[in-house]
């Protein structure tokens, strides 16, 4: 006679369950957000900050760049990360959850990072060989 707690179909069958748990929550979560269209906002704004600092990365002079964020009912949270990266996403989402956008990298210039934060309007600064961005509340 046959041993069932020996049987691993019943372990694999708790996998396979897990995987389908885990894809359809994926798969709700990605349709939500393009139903709403904060995923086309992410990406447009991680883009943008990403076009105008290639921009002023390419400038010869000292530049400065204002981006300002429409406040919508959703905040926005804006990251420049190393290696010159620019990360969008939705607050109360996961960081890994928003939009990515690149851009090209300058060695010569020494880069302050600055972590995801909420804010009215980005400002990117190329000044004295220094490339900075940050984030600032005032209007």
């Amino acid at each position: 006679m046959a041993d069932s707690s020996n049987d691993p179909r019943i372990i694999y069958f708790f996998f396979y369950g897990m995987i389908v748990i885990v894809g359809f929550l994926t798969i709700f979560s990605i349709m939500g957000k393009a139903a709403d269209g904060d995923g086309f906002n992410e990406q447009l704004i991680a883009n943008d900050l990403a076009l105008g600092a290639d921009l002023i990365l390419g400038a010869s002079g000292d530049v400065e760049l204002v981006y300002n964020l429409n406040k919508s009912d959703k905040e926005i949270n804006i990251a420049f990360l190393d290696p010159c990266t620019f990360g969008a996403n939705i607050e109360g989402t996961s960081v890994y959850s928003g939009a990515l956008a690149f851009c090209a990298d300058d060695i010569g210039l020494t880069k302050e990072y600055f972590d995801y934060s909420s804010a009215s309007r980005i400002v990117i600064e190329k000044k004295d060989g220094e490339f900075s961005v940050w984030g600032d509340d005032t209007v």
